[in-house]
């Protein structure tokens, strides 16, 4: 947009490309409209094939010339230029649901709203995440009651976490910053295409250690002569995924169910694989089954220090009891307590101990081929 002071004036308005072709109000593929002091163009991108690179503005003036020629008075104008368009960059969609250990790509595509892909474009992407988990926080401190914060209910480990960092007087998890680079090479971006195509990630190993919130902070940059950014921001929420091997568990009661069956209550403190707890509060997130042979037949009961108590039935024909844990998108988990059944108890068959069974069953079968092979 060219704009000059005096309509008495007549000032040109002329574009050179990066290749170095002149484009005027009468190129083709360039719309012009003008009026007594302004002269507007508007061209599309790529323009003839032409797209990166320096684009000149030109202003010039008709005049006379010859011996006698009087140099016009100076006239005042400018000259502002808009750039609408170009690539867009905006993240892939993600998985509805992370936990802790999962492996996260943060993909984002880079292209031009027609589909044609940047090149030579570079992109990273900043994590924000939290350094501790409230878990551990609250695991520590124990759960307090619920409170009321303008006239709303809140709930006990919600209340607990204020009250905590309104004592701190500052924020109560730590959160720390890093960069990674993005990729484009059908490889480490995880869609294997066979040649650049706009979308760039990585797969990022061992980063989501802690829950909470993760901010997310795409930048590319693109160009040489002229270089242009795009940016782009998300978050997402990581729980803690429980973990079957750094899951405490242990057989804290037992009494007869009568039928051979035991009533046993199982407690558990999970953990995800960085031994991270799962902290009190949770019990509502957590669906709570039986392995073979076990019934769970009471609801779970949150103790308020991370740990949480099952009651199940045990019907004594499965190995041992145990309970199966799952949460939403995840694959569910089955937690036994280690080393086998518990000394002392039975299977219902005439009260007899599992070995004993089980020699019984290995005599029966030798006498059984004996008595085949003769």
């Amino acid at each position: 947009m060219l704009s000059w002071k005096n309509s008495s004036q007549t000032l040109i308005l002329s574009v050179t490309t990066p290749s170095g072709s002149t484009l005027t109000d009468t190129t083709p593929g360039v719309f012009s409209s003008s009026g007594a002091t302004w002269v507007y163009f508007r061209l599309e991108l790529p323009f003839n094939g032409e797209r990166e690179g320096a684009w000149q503005v030109q202003v010039t003036r008709a005049g006379g010339g010859g011996e006698l020629f009087e140099p016009p008075p100076a006239e005042p104008f400018f000259v502002t230029v808009t750039a609408v368009g170009g690539p867009v960059l905006r993240p892939l969609a993600q998985p509805r649901r992370y936990y802790t250990g999962d492996v996260i790509n943060p993909q984002v595509m880079l292209r031009y709203p027609g589909g044609n892909v940047v090149e030579d474009a570079k992109v990273t992407v900043e994590i924000e995440s939290p350094a501790n988990g409230t878990g551990n926080v609250l695991t520590g401190a124990g759960l307090g009651e619920a409170s009321v914060v303008g006239g709303d209910q809140l709930d006990r480990r919600s209340s607990t976490l204020i009250r905590m960092e309104q004592a701190q007087g500052g924020t109560l998890i730590p959160t720390a910053t890093n960069v990674y680079p993005l990729f484009d090479d059908g490889d480490r971006d995880g869609d294997y295409a066979l040649e650049p195509n706009g979308i760039f990630g990585d797969q990022l190993v061992d980063k989501l250690r802690y829950e909470g919130n993760y901010t997310f902070h795409a930048r590319a940059t693109y160009g040489d002569d002229c270089t242009g950014t795009r940016e782009a921001m998300w978050s997402t929420y990581v729980s803690v995924g429980i973990d079957p091997g750094a899951t405490k568990i242990e057989i804290i009661a037992t009494a007869d169910a009568g039928g051979g069956r035991k009533q046993v209550t199982i407690r558990l403190t999970p953990r995800d694989r960085y031994g991270n707890p799962v902290g009190p509060g949770r019990g509502d997130q957590l669906g709570v089954s039986g392995t073979p042979g076990s019934t769970p037949n009471a609801p779970i009961q949150d103790r308020g220090d991370g740990s949480y108590d099952v009651g199940v039935l045990w019907d004594g024909i499965g190995p041992q009891p145990g309970v199966v844990i799952s949460q939403p998108d995840r694959p569910p988990v089955a937690i036994t307590p280690p080393g086998g059944l518990p000394g002392g108890w039975t299977i219902p068959l005439f009260g007899c101990p599992l070995w004993l069974i089980v020699l019984l069953a290995v005599l029966l079968l030798i006498a059984v081929l004996l008595i085949i092979l003769h």
